[in-house]
């Protein structure tokens, strides 16, 4: 009896299990209901499309900035390669037609000072004495000897006033030493030049805003000789610079030299690339002088 009631005293005071008790717990489920599993399925969908989106985003983000890079960046090469041809145009022989759609220039191969030259008073001659230039030609490409070009149209035809081809300031070459230029005729130049400066050059070379074969760009044009009226070359001497420009704010303007300054180039264009437009705006100065 005392027995009994120490035991029931005891497992009241320290909450004692018997090991029967043990026996019928249960441990807790570890599963999870169906409506956990339907709400982790939604979030997690969520997610995803979120992400998806975050994604195609990105990468539509990175397509049209490169295809505005590139855009761009073709732009701007064509206006370099212009810009650097136009720099170093013989002085005074840039001219613009069409419009202003269309800029003609002569190309400078090289430049010499000379000894002497036959030039008005003197008589004509074949020969012009140059300082040892370092510039040697066999005169198989289409070259020719420039003095002190001042006007348009004594660089492209005759003088206004002169009805002789020999006093034309452009005479073609027939060959070039290092110190002796040999003119393909007898020649007399209208005017010495007051640094004593010889421009050898190549034929003329334009570009213009055109359309051929169905293609709309800007053509470089060579090759075609002297035109005293300027006028667009052939297609047959055309090679496509830049394709897809827009008519629309395509010029070239040329602003002539005055005491003070040289003479510039102005020229602007469009390039319509994907649904996008990319504006070209340059400004080149004409480094030489006659």
């Amino acid at each position: 009896m005392i027995n009994a009631r120490f035991e029931a005293f005891f497992n009241a005071a320290f909450h004692t299990t018997t090991a029967t008790q043990i026996g019928n717990q249960r441990p807790a489920s570890g599963g999870f209901t169906l409506i956990e599993l339907i709400i982790v399925i939604v979030i997690s969908g969520i997610i995803a499309a979120g992400s998806a989106k975050f994604i195609s985003d990105t990468a539509a983000g990175y397509v049209a900035t490169a295809a505005r890079q590139g855009g761009a960046a073709t732009g701007v090469v064509v206006a370099e390669k212009m810009s650097r041809e136009l720099r170093s145009a013989l002085p005074n022989s840039i001219r613009t037609y069409a419009g202003n759609t269309c800029i003609e220039f002569v190309p400078v191969l090289h430049v010499a000072k000379y000894l002497a030259a036959p030039v008005i008073p003197q008589s004509q001659s074949t020969t012009v004495e140059l300082v040892n230039s370092g510039y040697v030609s066999d005169g198989s490409a289409a070259e020719y000897a420039v003095i002190y070009p001042v006007d348009v149209s004594e660089i492209y035809s005759l003088p206004v006033n002169s009805t002789d081809p020999s006093h034309r300031t452009r005479v073609a070459l027939s060959q070039v030493a290092s110190n002796v230029m040999t003119l393909s005729a007898a020649h007399q130049f209208p005017t010495d030049s007051p640094t004593r400066r010889v421009f050898v050059v190549s034929q003329p070379v334009s570009y213009c805003l055109n359309v051929i074969s169905s293609v709309r760009g800007i053509y470089r044009y060579s090759g075609y000789g002297f035109n005293p009226s300027a006028s667009v070359p052939n297609s047959d001497k055309a090679s496509l610079l830049v394709n897809n420009v827009s008519t629309n704010n395509f010029r070239f303007v040329v602003v002539p030299a005055t005491l003070v300054r040289n003479a510039l180039v102005e020229f602007s264009f469009e390039i319509e690339m994907d649904n996008e437009k990319f504006q070209i705006d340059r400004e080149v100065q004409i480094r030489n002088v006659p």
